[in-house]
C-alpha cells in the first residue's frame, strides 16, 4: 500500500488536547502543552472507553506507534520510537524504570493491567540525560491508579475464542489516607499465529490468560505525602517457536514507596524504593530468563528564584538477572549508580532546559549524557524550540553473557538534533517536530569463527534515524478528533538499507463523540510497506485498519460498552515467519460488556 496519509491528515483535523499536567519531560509536573519536547498523553477517559487486553493495544490505537506483536494479545510484544530498536524506548511504571536485564525489554504483553492505569505519558526523543539508558528512542511512563474517593468499580467484557476480561475495585477515602484494592482476570483463546498452516507450521492459537491484581494508599498532611503500591499480573501465554508450538508462565511484579516532603518554600525532596520482577519461564523446555531489580531514587527540586528552578538527585540500580537461553546459562549482578541534574529557566518569551547525568556499571564503566534545549513563545498560544541531546542504552545481560555474549560491549549511544513548534487556534492545537539521530556502536552478532560458525556480539553497526511529526488536534463539546502522522526513515549505515519493520509513514487518526448519555470513537490506524528483516528480502504490505467502540450510560453508574478491533476484517501481515509463512495481525473481534461505578 503506498502512502496516501498527507491528503487524509488534512481532512482529520482533531483535537485541543486537555492542559495534562506531565513529569516525565522533566521530572516535575507542567503543562503537556508547553513542554519543550514531544509529548502525548493517552487518558483515563481514552482507556476506560474500550479497555485493552494489554498495554500494546493501548499504545497502538491511541499515540500511533509502531507496535508489533507477534500474535494476540498477550504475544511478544515490540514499540519501535522514532525508528529505534525495541531496546532502544525506556518504558517506565509511575516514574521507575521496568524494562528487563535479560534483553533490556520490557514486557508489554503481561507488564501491566490496562486496568490499573491512570493515564500514560509518551516523549519521544532522547531522555537519558534525566531517567538514564535505553531512553534513545523515548520514554513511555505509565501511571497507575490512584484512589479520589470512596467508590467501587466492577468491569466484564467477553467476546469470541473464550476472550474475556473482568476486574473489580475498591476505593476508600477516610481524611489523609486513600487507598485501592483490585483485582481480575484476562483470558483469550487468540487465533492462529501463523498462515498458512501446514504440518511444519501448526495452525495453534496465540492463546493467553493472565491474572491481575493491585494495592496502593496515599497519606498526606501539612508538607508529607507518603505513597506505596504493589501490582502482580501472572499467567500463561501460547506462541510459536521454531514452527513449534510452546508455552511460556510469565510474572511481573512491581512494588514501590514514595516518600515527598516539602522541606521548605524553596526546597521539596522525593524518595523512592522500588522492587520489581520480571520472569519468564518456558514450559517445554529448561529455557528462562529472570529479573530481580531494587531501585532507590532521590530526588530534590529547589525553586531558586521565580524565573529559575533546578533539580538534583541521584539513583541506585541493582539488577540479579539469570537466564538460561539455548543452553547459555548466566547468574550475574548488573549495578548501576548515577546523579543527575537539571536547570530550567525562564525569562519573558525564552526558556531553557540544561541537563546532564553521570551513570556508573560494573560492566561498562561509566556513561555521561547531557541535553540543551531553548525555547521561545511568539505568544502565549505559539512556541518553538530547538533541543541537542545525547543518550545511551546498555548492553544486555544476553549480550554481555548469553550465546556468543562479549563483557567487554561498551553501550550504545546516540546524538539528536530536534526542533518543534507547539501552537493554538482556538479549539485546534497543531504540533509538528523534525529531528535527525545519529546512533553509533550497535550490537550485533559477528561472525569470527567461519570453521566453527561461531558468532560475538560486538559494537559495529551505525545508524540514522530521521523524521517529522505531526499532530493535530481539536475538541469542541463533546466531539474531539485526533490525527498523527509520522513520516521517518530509519537507516542501517552498514549495510545502506532500511532497518527492519520501520515503515516509512504512519497515520492514526480518532474521531468521537461522548455525549452525557452515549458515546462512539472510531479509529483509523495505517502504515506502509516495511522490509521483514535484515536476513531477508521479505517486505511487509501496508494496511489501514478501522476500530469503532461505543458506550451507553444506562443509568447513573452504569454503562453497556462494545468495541470491534478491525472493523473491516482485513488481513495484515505483522511479520514474515519465511518466505511461504508469516504472522498475522488481530482479525476482526467483537466484544460487549458493561461496567458499574457506585
Amino acid at each position: 500500500m503506498k502512502s496516501t496519509l498527507p491528503w487524509i491528515l488534512m481532512t482529520a483535523l482533531a483535537a485541543q488536547a486537555d492542559d495534562t499536567l506531565v513529569v516525565t519531560p522533566g521530572r516535575t509536573a507542567e503543562s503537556s502543552t508547553t513542554a519543550l519536547a514531544d509529548v502525548q498523553v493517552i487518558t483515563q477517559a481514552q482507556i476506560a472507553a474500550a479497555p485493552e487486553l494489554d498495554l500494546g493495544g493501548l499504545l497502538q490505537n491511541y499515540a500511533g506507534l509502531d507496535v508489533v506483536r507477534s500474535g494476540g494479545p498477550g504475544q511478544q510484544t515490540s514499540v519501535f520510537m522514532r525508528g529505534a530498536n525495541s531496546d532502544q524506548t525506556l518504558v517506565m511504571i509511575d516514574g521507575v524504570p521496568v524494562n528487563n536485564g535479560s534483553a533490556d525489554l520490557a514486557s508489554l504483553a503481561y507488564l501491566v493491567d490496562p486496568l490499573n492505569i491512570d493515564h500514560i505519558e509518551i516523549v519521544r526523543g532522547p531522555l537519558s540525560s534525566l531517567w538514564g539508558a535505553n531512553a534513545i528512542g523515548g520514554v513511555i511512563n505509565i501511571i497507575t491508579h490512584k484512589a479520589s474517593g470512596t467508590s467501587t468499580d466492577v468491569l466484564f467484557q467477553g467476546g469470541p475464542e473464550q476472550t474475556r476480561q473482568s476486574e473489580v475495585r475498591q476505593d476508600v477515602q477516610l481524611g489523609h489516607f486513600t487507598g485501592s484494592l483490585s483485582a481480575g482476570n484476562n483470558n483469550t483463546a487468540g487465533y492462529a499465529l501463523l498462515m498458512p498452516s501446514s504440518a511444519t507450521n501448526p495452525n495453534v492459537d496465540s492463546g493467553n490468560f493472565m491474572h491481575h491484581g493491585a494495592a496502593s494508599m496515599v497519606w498526606s498532611a501539612d508538607q508529607w505525602k507518603l505513597q506505596s503500591s504493589f501490582a502482580q499480573q501472572d499467567g500463561r501465554n501460547q506462541y510459536i517457536n521454531s514452527n513449534s508450538p510452546v508455552e511460556q508462565n510469565a510474572l511481573a511484579r512491581q512494588g514501590r514507596v514514595q516518600l515527598n516532603v516539602q522541606a521548605s518554600s524553596l526546597w521539596q525532596t522525593q524518595l523512592i524504593v522500588a522492587r520489581n520482577i520480571d520472569h519468564q519461564d518456558q514450559r517445554y523446555s529448561s529455557d528462562y530468563a529472570h529479573t530481580d531489580q531494587n531501585e532507590v531514587d532521590w530526588q530534590n527540586t529547589l525553586q531558586l528564584s521565580p524565573n529559575q528552578q533546578v533539580i538534583a538527585g541521584g539513583t541506585s540500580t541493582h539488577q540479579r538477572v539469570a537466564a538460561s537461553i539455548y543452553g547459555s546459562v548466566y547468574d550475574v549482578m548488573l549495578n548501576d549508580a548515577a546523579a543527575y541534574a537539571e536547570d530550567r529557566w525562564h525569562h519573558g518569551a525564552f526558556s531553557s532546559e540544561l541537563a546532564g547525568r553521570y551513570d556508573g556499571s560494573n560492566t561498562y564503566g561509566h556513561h555521561l549524557t547531557g541535553s540543551a534545549t531553548l525555547g521561545y513563545a511568539l505568544d502565549a498560544d505559539h512556541h518553538l524550540y530547538a533541543s541537542h541531546a545525547t543518550a545511551f542504552k546498555t548492553p544486555s545481560g544476553n549480550d554481555l553473557y548469553g550465546y556468543g555474549g562479549n563483557p567487554a560491549l561498551q553501550p550504545e549511544t546516540s546524538t539528536n538534533e530536534e526542533i518543534g513548534s507547539k501552537n493554538h487556534y482556538g479549539d485546534w492545537e497543531v504540533d509538528a517536530a523534525i529531528y535527525r539521530d545519529r546512533v553509533h556502536d550497535l550490537i550485533n552478532y559477528v561472525l569470527i569463527d567461519p570453521a566453527n560458525y561461531f558468532y560475538q556480539t560486538q559494537n559495529v553497526d551505525r545508524a540514522l534515524l530521521r523524521g517529522v511529526e505531526t499532530q493535530v488536534d481539536w475538541k469542541q463539546g463533546p466531539w474531539s478528533v485526533h490525527s498523527r502522522l509520522d513520516l521517518e526513515r530509519a537507516s542501517d549505515l552498514v549495510a545502506y538499507t532500511d532497518l527492519p519493520r520501520r515503515p516509512r509513514a504512519r497515520w492514526n487518526s480518532n474521531l468521537a463523540y461522548d455525549g452525557q448519555r452515549w458515546g462512539v470513537q472510531g479509529s483509523l490506524l495505517s502504515a506502509n510497506d516495511a522490509p521483514n528483516s535484515a536476513y531477508d528480502t521479505i517486505t511487509l504490505p501496508g494496511y489501514a485498519i478501522v476500530n469503532v467502540e461505543a458506550h451507553w450510560q444506562v443509568c447513573p453508574g452504569f454503562r453497556l460498552l462494545a468495541s470491534v478491533d478491525n472493523l473491516g476484517n482485513k488481513f495484515q501481515i505483522v511479520a514474515a515467519n519465511s518466505t511461504s509463512s508469516y504472522y498475522r495481525g488481530q482479525p476482526r473481534l467483537v466484544q460487549v460488556g458493561f461496567d458499574a461505578h457506585f
